[in-house]
């Protein structure tokens, strides 16, 4: 689903909806969730000192933390009202832009195939461990572009042919 909104800002943003990636952010919401459960009932047998540095560790932990609110008395419970609020955006993305002249779709398709771009020119740099190369000649500059966008179509074929993705390194 893609939903297309226009702002004054001349921008257009659109948001997208990915069942297959839904699922997976359940899924990893999911495991997320019994993991803060089996960390605050940890926290329930430590005493004193320890449970105060694992209960600081667990509310400033990037991921957990999230997850958990503290109570009128200090201990710490999981924050069900927020698990719930984040489950609302699962699958779901912006893409931003400022041309009007695409549809919607079109756009998306164009940021998927960025998306694949950069990661097949990664990838590219890592399995042929190219190192940092410095030109200084205009041509020689454009002629390194054009070899390294010659090397990402020719692992695109090669993909593409085998219905393999390229992971090894060469």
């Amino acid at each position: 689903m893609i939903l297309d909104a226009d702002s004054e800002a001349r921008r257009r943003y659109i948001l997208v909806r990915n069942p297959e990636e839904a699922k997976r952010d359940a899924l990893k919401r999911e495991k997320i969730v019994k993991e803060v459960e089996r960390r605050l009932e940890e926290l329930k047998q430590l005493d004193g000192q320890p449970q105060r540095k694992a209960a600081c560790a667990l509310r400033s932990h990037s991921v957990y933390g999230r997850c958990i609110r503290p109570t009128k008395t200090g201990k710490l419970m999981l924050d069900k009202a927020k698990i719930r609020t984040e489950a609302q955006f699962d699958g779901k993305f912006f893409v931003s832009t400022s041309c009007f002249g695409l549809s919607a779709e079109d756009v998306v398709f164009g940021y998927k195939q960025l998306s694949e771009t950069e990661r097949v020119f990664r990838d590219m740099k890592h399995l042929i461990d190219i190192r940092p190369v410095r030109h200084r000649l205009p041509d020689r500059i454009k002629a390194h572009v054009l070899l390294c966008w010659l090397g990402m179509l020719l692992i695109l074929v090669a993909e593409q042919e085998t219905d393999h993705r390229c992971t090894m390194a060469i």
